[in-house]
């Protein structure tokens, strides 16, 4: 009997030492910061997807992946 409770002690105080480890601890952290949405543009040469604030803007309102693509298109 006497070792049945040596070892619920035993088991406690690991369970209480791996609960209290700093590792452990589950602090509370700010969630992530969502990214924000971007509008996506089609490139007028090859039609690949790029964010609006990538795009280069050509002539007459056209938008490009990058300025090779624009300047072969209106080149």
């Amino acid at each position: 009997m006497k070792y049945l409770i040596v070892i619920a002690i035993v088991f406690a105080g690991i369970w209480l030492w791996r609960a209290n480890r700093p590792a452990a601890r589950k602090e509370a952290k700010a969630p992530p910061a969502q990214a924000q949405l971007q509008d996506m543009v089609s490139c007028a040469a090859c039609e690949l997807h790029v964010p609006r604030a990538e795009a280069v803007h050509g002539r007459q309102g056209a938008l490009y992946c990058s300025t090779g693509h624009r300047q072969r298109a209106e080149g």
